[in-house]
């Protein structure tokens, strides 16, 4: 779920609806928390299945992350598009 919403500040949303209905705003679009906690939580059991013991790339982790995903997904998103 995706909107704009350029009328509020960050100052000024915590006493707006959005808030009390756990939608974040992130610059001037807004998520829904829970699907972000979700996305948070598969991106950290991703993180760690990698090899701990070296260091990876941005664009590696992306592109590793990206085939994790393209095995599961329905459709290309921004990360599964890079592997297909």
């Amino acid at each position: 779920m995706e909107s704009t919403n350029d009328a509020q500040t960050p100052d000024t949303l915590q006493a707006h609806p959005l808030q009390k209905n756990l939608i974040d705003r992130i610059y001037d679009t807004l998520a829904d928390e829970e699907e972000s906690r979700e996305a948070d939580e598969m991106i950290g059991k991703f993180a760690a299945t990698l090899d701990q013991s070296r260091a990876y790339s941005t664009r590696e982790f992306l592109y590793l992350l990206g085939k994790q995903l393209a095995k599961k997904a329905k459709e290309d998103g921004i990360v599964t598009a890079a592997v297909s």
